[in-house]
């Protein structure tokens, strides 16, 4: 079922005909007056990045509130999707699931199965207002860790973009590292103990593995690819980038 795109888009709307210059608008969202959802989720990736200050996922997950308390792009019984909070591109959307899990591959054959029912609907509607688009998960492998970006909730990554993944990254080496690639079909194998990125685009699907994860790799390749200079979310909201990604699924999901 998807529902919840009118209030999101009032939600949205009445935000940006507020006229607040810039500096304004990001002192309201860190004072927590608007957006709290995410604004406690950026006051989590503040700390999530130091582990010793997280204790239980569950302590640290603002991601669950989501849902009531963000505008959502759809959500049944097994997931929820959201405009991206600091989105390098319109079109960008991030899927959770609804069971509180730190990485996709923590979900069980029949959760992933009913996870990716959910995902499809939204892959759906971005083809219908985008056209082609790319998909990524970071995957953590413990609470806190860099790889989880500051949000210790599994999310996949649906951006609509068509380019190389694997190559964009294969450019920003000398600050991310080397990855070694390995196709994989479907979804990342349970048991992966290890930090890692899956991707997916025209090239196929694949997946890399890494004893510790850099913040936010596949977001700082995009940026690089497309020359756009802030990459990190937590820095660079682009607000405006969710009201226009909302709008124009609205339209997908009524053409």
């Amino acid at each position: 079922m998807i529902r919840g795109f009118e209030s999101g888009l009032a939600h949205l709307k009445a935000r940006r005909d507020d006229h607040l210059p810039p500096l304004a608008c990001d002192r309201l969202w860190r004072s927590g007056r608007i957006d709290g959802g995410y604004q406690e989720m950026i006051h989590l990736a503040s700390i999530n990045e130091r582990p010793s200050l997280v204790s239980k996922p569950l302590d640290a997950c603002r991601a669950c509130n989501i849902p009531g308390s963000e505008p959502l792009v759809a959500q049944d019984n097994f997931g929820f999707s959201v405009p991206s909070l600091g989105a390098l591109v319109e079109g960008w959307v991030l899927v959770f699931p609804r069971r509180h899990v730190l990485a996709l591959n923590q979900l069980s054959d029949l959760e992933w199965s009913e996870f990716n029912r959910h995902a499809e609907l939204t892959r759906q509607m971005v083809k219908v207002a985008y056209g082609e688009f790319i998909q990524f998960e970071h995957g953590s492998a413990g609470v806190g860790r860099t790889a989880a970006c500051g949000v210790d909730h599994a999310h996949l990554h649906i951006v609509a973009l068509s380019i190389d993944l694997r190559e964009a990254i294969h450019h920003i080496e000398h600050e991310v590292g080397a990855f070694d690639w390995e196709p994989v079909a479907g979804r990342v194998p349970m048991g992966v103990a290890s930090d890692y990125i899956w991707v997916q685009d025209a090239t196929g699907q694949w997946m890399a593995q890494a004893d510790v994860l850099p913040s936010q790799v596949v977001r700082r390749a995009i940026a690089a690819a497309i020359e756009c200079d802030e990459w990190d979310w937590k820095l660079a909201h682009r607000r405006e980038l969710m009201l226009r990604t909302s709008e124009r699924l609205i339209g997908a999901r009524q053409s």
